[in-house]
């Protein structure tokens, strides 16, 4: 929690950076929205919930308080898309939270097939995107110097596989095939 809080803390100071009708400062309170594109039905339910609880249950706690800069206190503005566990509605939920709720800060989608489509769209919006996918890494996404504002919360796929692998070896395994379900 106490990282996520930090994150969100980060997020406001990058909005004093945005223009003022991003940030929707009035006066001395402020909203900044923060978007989360996340698979909260469909098959992979289970991947989409618990980030989405532990977004919102952080912002809950960093609004009972705000976040003071200068004179002026910022409060945070879930904006929760369910992406269905479906590619499109995945990519329809990012373009809505970028093009019609001008959001900046994004986190979500988990699933890399779904996070590789919707950077698409965060990208060139300039927005921040914050993901557990795990082929960014892979993939290059997060060393691309093109793609500054994209940001990964798990280790690389090749470093989980080797956690994944040398376990089993201690546990006895001779033989090991891994398939990586992201």
């Amino acid at each position: 929690m106490k990282y996520t809080r930090t994150l969100l803390s980060t997020l406001v100071a990058a909005a004093l950076a945005l223009p003022l009708s991003t940030a929707m400062a009035q006066g001395k309170t402020g909203t900044i929205k923060i978007g989360i594109n996340e698979t909260l039905s469909g098959m992979f339910v289970t991947v989409g919930l618990p980030p989405t609880t532990a977004i919102r249950l952080a912002i809950h706690e960093v609004n009972e308080k705000g976040i003071k800069v200068g004179d002026t206190t910022y409060r945070f503005e879930p904006v929760i898309v369910d992406n269905r566990s479906e590619g499109g509605a995945a990519v329809a939920g990012m373009t809505k939270l970028i093009e019609d709720d001008k959001v900046k800060f994004v986190f979500g989608p988990t699933l890399s097939a779904f996070a590789n489509q919707t950077q698409e769209i965060t990208v060139p919006a300039k927005a921040i995107h914050i993901s557990a996918a795990g082929s960014w890494q892979s993939l290059g996404y997060l060393s691309d110097p093109k793609k500054p504002l994209l940001f990964g919360t798990q280790l690389p796929l090749t470093t989980i596989a080797k956690i994944d692998i040398d376990a089993m070896k201690v546990l006895g395994a001779k033989k090991i095939a891994y398939i990586s379900a992201d």
